[in-house]
């Protein structure tokens, strides 16, 4: 191998071809390019638009007043992208695209993908940080989360709502089990606590986060779906609550962990364990990491997101869950798969002894 001049310039004259093409790399360095595709066709709202019959080049270049060019190739791009399909001049929402990418779905996630485009200039910053030891922000500080967390929290509240049905149903809420009290940790817009407590109008639920969310996110999501009278909120830090001993059946821990760190979240459980009854539960949902740490892509990568935005975030493997909540006094721990896929939630009961 030679190199020429300041350009290092390589003479490949010699050299055998290598073996392999660099084909993840090259997908890892365009992937940027996947979330603008598809943040620009969300501004354009065209899977509504394609949903509604205006599925053709022509007819969207003028519902939308933009450059035929450029509306055809986003619109192919999102068909390499799995999100469109095409039949000749035809293009058609796929599946996916049609549960959750129309705005007049129930279902529609487009605001919380509209939020990546903000996250992704937190990310530039990602070299510095790994030299400092230093995030970008603190987000669960509660200067910063009261700014950050609002807008997040109710447009995840979908997903999250869509899971907790399923626990409800796990814990036969409602038929087996009435008059619940349920202690919500961190609940934003509470999506964990309103699928229990519309289930059961016994059930009484305390929802704790900072001051602004309660306020700005919990109490209107609450009110949306008519259980204010089930409810009583609590403004304050997750690290300075403080609850009653044996007061809850059931406390929930919906996303919250992996924004506190080892040290945070072993005390959180803890702290937790102490105020649920003998025999009642612990409902946690995290972004759970293989045993090394390496898979599945999502709870991975989620890591780096907490690398930038806390000061000891990360997430965790579910024996590293396991054994803090077995420490903190859990008898009985058992994972729950969901039928949408992700993660398992984490069922610990207190087991009567």
């Amino acid at each position: 191998m030679i190199t020429q001049g300041s350009s290092n310039l390589t003479i490949l004259s010699d050299i055998p071809a290598p073996p392999i093409a660099p084909k993840t790399i090259l997908e890892i360095q365009d992937a940027y390019l996947k979330t603008q595709i598809l943040i620009s066709a969300l501004h354009f709202d065209l899977f509504t638009l394609i949903g509604h019959g205006y599925t053709t080049t022509s007819i969207l270049t003028s519902k939308l007043n933009v450059d035929e060019r450029g509306i055809r190739i986003l619109l192919n791009a999102l068909c390499a992208c799995h999100l469109l399909s095409r039949t000749n001049e035809q293009y058609k929402l796929t599946s996916e695209s049609h549960v959750y990418l129309q705005r007049s779905s129930p279902f529609y996630i487009g605001g919380a993908i509209a939020i990546s485009e903000k996250m992704r200039h937190v990310a530039e910053h990602l070299t510095e940080v790994i030299r400092s030891g230093k995030p970008v922000r603190v987000t669960n500080k509660q200067s910063v989360g009261e700014q950050f967390f609002p807008e997040i929290a109710q447009n995840i509240f979908k997903t999250h709502y869509i899971k907790a049905r399923e626990v409800v149903e796990h814990i036969r809420i409602g038929p087996d089990c009435t008059g619940f009290w349920v202690l919500d940790i961190g609940c934003g817009a509470a999506p964990w606590s309103i699928a229990i407590a519309e289930r059961d109008p016994g059930v009484h639920v305390t929802a704790v986060d900072f001051p602004k969310i309660i306020e700005q996110v919990t109490k209107p999501h609450v009110n949306a779906y008519g259980l204010n009278a089930q409810y009583e909120f609590i403004g304050c830090s997750l690290r300075d609550s403080e609850f009653k001993s044996e007061q809850y059946d059931m406390a929930i821990l919906g996303h919250i962990l992996h924004s506190e760190g080892p040290t945070h979240a072993k005390k959180l459980i803890k702290k937790v364990v102490k105020t649920i009854k003998m025999g009642g539960t612990l409902v946690i949902a995290e972004m759970l990491t293989s045993e090394d740490h390496t898979s599945p892509w999502f709870p991975v990568l989620f890591a780096v997101n907490m690398l930038l935005n806390t000061d000891e975030g990360e997430t965790f493997s579910l024996s590293q869950i396991e054994k803090w909540l077995i420490a903190a006094g859990f008898d009985e721990i058992k994972p729950l798969t969901l039928t949408l896929g992700g993660s398992p939630l984490i069922i610990a009961t207190r087991v009567y002894k």
